[in-house]
């Protein structure tokens, strides 16, 4: 009677682990699941932050080359805005002379 006894014991101990292991793993698939479609709703959401700090971006240019097209016409600008677009000006300036000067390694005359 003992063997069965022990044997009945081991049955229900393992049977009890088992409902232990199973339930813990479902719990466990179910975490994961829910921390996967939060780290998806997370990137979603920081994808359109992103893209919307773009369009901010773009916005910002927009308004900048406006300001410098107002400021290249003579529209009164502000004197902060209007030093940067003088430096605009320089800018552009070097970068032509630069450009010429790659032209000119490009097509040497001879």
């Amino acid at each position: 009677m003992d063997f069965k006894n022990a044997v009945n014991k081991f049955k229900k101990t393992a049977t009890e682990t088992a409902t232990v292991v199973s339930k813990s793993a479902k719990e466990g698939s179910k975490k994961l699941v829910d921390k996967s479609s939060d780290l998806v709703e997370s990137s979603k959401l920081s994808l359109k932050v992103s893209s919307l700090e773009s369009e901010i971006d773009a916005l910002y240019t927009s308004i900048g080359k406006i300001t410098y097209e107002n400021y290249k016409y003579g529209a009164a600008i502000d004197s902060s805005v209007a030093d940067n677009c003088s430096k605009i000006d320089e800018i552009k300036t070097s970068i032509e002379e630069i450009r010429i000067k790659i032209d000119l390694i490009k097509n040497p005359t001879e």
